[in-house]
């Protein structure tokens, strides 16, 4: 096409776009959208014919989103001056140029040169009078600007530059006022050698107090070991977690300690005042080590410093954002105070209690609530010692009793009942017995 013709094409180009585009988007989105988008205002490629646009769909030529022109030889086609638009899989066709009709004609001869004209007005200067970090900032600051008012938008440069439309009323951005980046320049001559500098501090005497050997134990001072733990982001004390515990206040609550540390109580009064403590921790300090996955996967190891100077240990996890019962590593088996333990039969957790039968007479039972796997108990001797008897013995269902001293007999109600049993001129009759039981449920 000739200049004329393509200057035509664009300001019919531009005028269409205006007319489909400003019905559902202001100016300033239509040029974020085409500047988004990558889309060039202009015809990208020509074709004689649809036919062979069709053909060219493929081609690399013409992106996704660019416009391209139908220009027959003749200007009678049907097709001629079709602007169609690249699609996603197909040619989408957008409007005709009635322009190239009807300005196209021969080419006259060239025209006598004209007179110099007179000089024009000087033209006002192009001053950026401030920036805004937004579009809505610039609008609120600037309520009535005056045609041609310049600033630039954006937290950095290079900034995109705003100028006011007082035909339509609206800020028009016109991009980036910075060019592409040029190319590298050649390496300029090496520089003189500057100055020699000022002479250092004197170093201390080589020797063998002067270095830390690696082969061989060291002798450092406390400053020392601190300055070399710190330099390697080694733990405080130097072992495991090292230094002291966190303190754990009263109130807290234990579920909510999901990161990994170690946390400590040591009076008996706060220590109780502790949520979600476990059930036998009655007496002296806690010490809490939680070992982190994820906040939601986490085991909690909990020891009980007893004032009778033992130690009584639990665990737990939280899985899947869900805390676990305490289990018991070695619970402190008050008398008739069930626990769960760590241990497990047939894959389930194992639970445990020690009950005492008094005045004992023939037959006495009880129940669990669980199936029991196995027993031990003791009892009363027959006399005035008060004396406890261990490993009573165990009996099977159906048997009678015989001697002195009492049975233990738990196949009984399949195995959910634990009896204890007399003959019935037992010296032992109205003694006492103890049992320890352990079952699952």
């Amino acid at each position: 096409m000739t200049l004329e013709q393509r200057i035509a094409v664009l300001e019919e180009i531009f005028a269409k776009l205006q007319d489909y585009y400003t019905s559902a988007y202001s100016g300033e989105e239509i040029d974020a959208r085409l500047a988004s988008a990558g889309v060039p205002i202009g015809i990208t490629k020509e074709y004689k014919s649809v036919t062979e646009m069709n053909q060219d769909f493929t081609g690399a030529d013409v992106q996704r989103g660019q416009f391209v022109l139908i220009l027959p030889d003749s200007t009678a086609s049907a097709d001629y001056g079709k602007v169609y638009l690249k699609g996603t899989a197909n040619w989408v066709y957008a409007f005709t140029l009635t322009t190239l009709t009807s300005i196209k004609g021969p080419i006259g001869p060239p025209g006598k040169k004209g007179d110099k004209g007179d000089p024009g007005e000087a033209g006002s200067s192009f001053v950026i009078l401030g920036y805004f970090d937004t579009l809505d900032a610039l609008k609120a600051a600037v309520p009535n600007p005056k045609a041609g008012d310049v600033y630039g938008v954006g937290t950095a440069p290079p900034y995109n530059i705003y100028i006011w439309d007082s035909v339509h009323g609206q800020w028009v951005g016109n991009g980036n006022l910075q060019g592409p980046q040029g190319e590298q320049g050649i390496q300029g001559p090496e520089g003189k050698q500057g100055p020699e500098g000022k002479q250092g501090p004197e170093g201390p005497v080589g020797g063998s107090s002067n270095f830390v050997r690696y082969d061989e134990a060291q002798s450092l001072t406390d400053e020392q070991q601190a300055q070399a733990r710190g330099n390697i982001n080694a733990a405080p004390g130097g072992f495991g977690l090292g230094g002291n515990a966190t303190a754990i206040p009263a109130g807290a609550d234990l579920n909510s300690y999901v990161k990994t540390g170690r946390y400590a109580q040591g009076t008996t009064t706060t220590m109780r005042q502790i949520l979600n403590l476990p059930d036998a921790f009655s007496n002296g300090g806690i010490v809490v080590d939680v070992f982190a996955i994820i906040p939601t996967y986490v085991m909690q190891i909990a020891y009980n410093l007893r004032d009778n100077k033992d130690v009584i240990t639990a665990m737990r996890q939280n899985y899947v954002g869900e805390w676990q019962p305490w289990e018991y590593v070695n619970p402190p088996m008050e008398l008739g105070v069930e626990y769960r333990t760590t241990e497990r039969y047939l894959g389930k957790p194992v639970y445990t209690q020690i009950v005492q039968f008094d005045n004992l007479s023939t037959i006495q039972s009880f129940t669990p609530g669980g199936e029991i796997s196995r027993a031990i108990g003791e009892y009363q001797w027959p006399d005035t010692s008060g004396k406890w008897i261990p490993n009573m013995p165990t009996i099977t269902i159906g048997l009678s009793p015989t001697g002195e001293s009492p049975y233990m007999e738990f196949g009984f109600n399949y195995n959910r009942t634990l009896r204890v049993q007399l003959k019935s001129d037992s010296k032992c009759l109205g003694k006492s017995a103890r049992v320890q039981m352990w079952y699952t449920k």
